[in-house]
């Protein structure tokens, strides 16, 4: 952002903050396509799960197609259910501290 010492007039202000309010828009969505490029990237099957999705798939099928063997994994292993259960409320209780 580009800001001048000496601003003449309204035209000329309310200019600037346009400029700047659209390169910030700009930024902020470059921010956004690379986060989502990465989940995808991280794990191709979040991708598939969510195109599914929106093409009127079954959102459970989805999921079991894309994830079950993970699931049963993770159902059959005691520790890793309490690990996942310490995760999901550490992050609960951030989020509602948050909130």
């Amino acid at each position: 952002m580009k800001y001048r010492q000496e601003i003449e007039d309204d035209e000329e202000i309310y200019g600037q903050m346009g400029e700047d309010y659209q390169q910030l828009r700009k930024q902020l969505g470059g921010y956004r396509e690379r986060g989502t490029f990465c989940m995808f990237a991280s794990d191709p099957r979040s991708a598939e799960f969510l195109t599914e999705m929106s093409k009127g798939g079954n959102p459970v099928l989805s999921l079991l197609k894309n994830f079950g063997p993970d699931i049963k994994e993770t159902l059959d292993d005691p520790d890793k259910m309490q690990e996942h259960a310490d995760a999901w409320a550490e992050n609960n209780s951030v989020f509602m501290k948050q909130a």
